[in-house]
């Protein structure tokens, strides 16, 4: 029976919520993440196997399910967190390593020095840099070659596993998808972000070398079929679970989104482009080959972001003539945290347009962003702030975002009765304050209508607020300081304006 379609009044007043609460909502769920040692716990079974540790080294049972080491009691006084140094130092030396295999590679892409902020790319929406080998016109050209990883922080999400049997079911090239899971979760809610689906193809006699899956994409032209059968199909040489890898941890030892994401880079392993998405999303059919088609038509540093549009479960997914362009920023509070706003625009255009802001729910580009821009550990329970300051530090290294010329995937926004991370310690607010002012030390905000730093190294006794700055900081490609009027916003009076949604009129 096809679910009911949600009448037309609904569907208005959900994006006028999504223009006023996405910052708010698009990392609901995401929340993670862990550092002490606990046990490994596989895939398909809550059997306790031993962590072990060689210095930086992991070495694990052979499944794709893992776990990163519990820590201690978080104190938002400690000074250096020295639980989790091990894993932040094993996850920058991972992706050193990974980058040094990446660059051996024959013919590997060179990265481009971005234009100036001054320059026509900033000054007219639809002029782009032409780039060799790029496509620049309004037609679709198909990439079957390009891998992709996708990275997904969930926290006792239902919706996680739907979500991933979506992705691979609606790309055209399923197994040219890697998918990264840190997944946060009680004991016995193993199936949470493992499709039963993908479970029973592991178990399947199938042949799932790169060979035979290279004309596995049989399954998604066959819709009446259902996952499982479409998996287990005799057609299918492909089964999702051989790429799929997870790590996972107790909901107790949550830090927030950020380290989630922070957590997630230890499972990519070199794939070309790397997205960043929620883990309750639902996707358009061929998204991948859609995808990569809109990102030929960009110069090269650039991502594409934005607040994709809204679903809920059990109602059709309504083709959306509007798009969410993130063309302004707000202060919200009297802290000087700026919280990222889009606005709904006619989805007309050929190609991305440029914007000034990025979202966390949904950021995709070639893998040299994460390597220019990795992810910072030590924003614990950071939630305003995360966006605009990885927007910043991504602008700041030379690369720009871009709103995708259509819809290629969908948000739950709300879920008002799903877990929360918050509530798995009474410490939050006061641990996420700390991360809040780290923002604003790098960010550099002053006290509204002065010089004076709200944040003043001399005196502030939170050192987590200065751990590691000349790597998790701001780039050096361009000035924070030309960030601002780009992106309409006066940091010292505290004010900002949509001037920019205007130019996508």
């Amino acid at each position: 029976m096809q679910p009911k379609r949600r009448p037309e009044s609904a569907t208005v007043q959900r994006n006028s919520a999504i223009i006023v609460a996405a910052s708010f909502l698009v990392a609901v769920g995401v929340f993670l993440f862990v550092s002490k040692s606990s046990p490994l716990q596989d895939a398909s079974e809550e059997q306790v196997r031993p962590l072990i540790r060689t210095g930086s080294k992991r070495h694990q049972s052979n499944n794709n399910d893992a776990v990163v080491a519990p820590h201690s009691a978080h104190d938002v006084t400690s000074a250096g967190n020295d639980d989790v140094l091990p894993l932040i130092a094993e996850v920058r030396e991972h992706l050193q390593s990974v980058r040094n295999r990446m660059q051996d590679r024959p013919g590997a892409p060179q990265v481009h020095t971005p234009l100036s902020p001054n320059s026509a790319q900033h000054l007219m929406m639809n002029q782009h840099l032409p780039i060799g080998g790029h496509n620049n016109g309004g037609e679709e050209v198909e990439d079957a070659h390009s891998t992709i990883f996708v990275s997904i922080a969930a926290f006792r999400d239902v919706e996680c596993g739907p979500s991933l049997e979506d992705m691979f079911r609606k790309a055209k090239y399923p197994h040219r998808i890697f998918a990264g899971i840190v997944d946060q979760r009680e004991p016995g809610e193993f199936n949470l972000c493992i499709p039963q689906s993908f479970r029973d193809c592991q178990n399947q006699p199938l042949n799932s070398s790169w060979a035979a899956a290279a004309s596995s994409s049989d399954h998604n032209n066959n819709k009446d079929k259902t996952s499982a059968e479409t998996w287990n199909s005799t057609k299918s040489t492909f089964c999702p679970m051989d790429n799929v890898r997870t790590r996972h941890t107790l909901p107790n030892e949550a830090r927030g989104p950020t380290f989630g994401r922070f957590v997630a880079q230890l499972m990519y392993q070199g794939e070309q482009y790397y997205m960043m998405i929620d883990s309750h999303m639902r996707f358009v059919e061929r998204w991948d080959v859609r995808l990569l088609s809109m990102y030929a038509k960009m110069p090269t540093r650039g991502v594409i972001s934005h607040y994709p549009s809204g679903f809920e479960p059990g109602f059709v997914l309504e083709s959306n003539h509007d798009i969410m362009f993130m063309c302004y920023a707000h202060f919200y509070d009297g802290v000087g945290i700026l919280r990222n706003g889009a606005k709904n625009v006619r989805n007309r255009q050929k190609r991305p347009v440029l914007q000034p802001f990025t979202a966390a729910g949904f950021l995709f580009g070639h893998s040299d962003y994460i390597f220019d821009v990795p992810f910072d550990p030590w924003l614990d329970y950071l939630f305003d702030g995360e966006e605009i300051l990885y927007t910043v530090r991504l602008w700041t290294s030379g690369w720009d975002s871009y709103l995708p010329s259509h819809d290629i995937m969908y948000h739950f926004y709300g879920r008002p009765k799903a877990p929360k991370v918050w509530g798995t310690t009474n410490q939050w607010v006061a641990i996420q304050r700390v991360s809040q002012r780290r923002v604003l030390h790098m960010l550099k905000m002053t006290k509204p209508n002065s010089t004076i730093p709200v944040v003043d190294p001399s005196t502030e006794t939170e050192t987590r607020i200065f751990n590691e700055l000349e790597t998790y900081g701001l780039g050096s490609v361009r000035r924070l300081e030309d960030f601002w009027p780009f992106a309409h916003v006066d940091p010292i009076k505290r004010t900002s304006d949509r001037g920019f949604c205007d130019r996508a009129n």
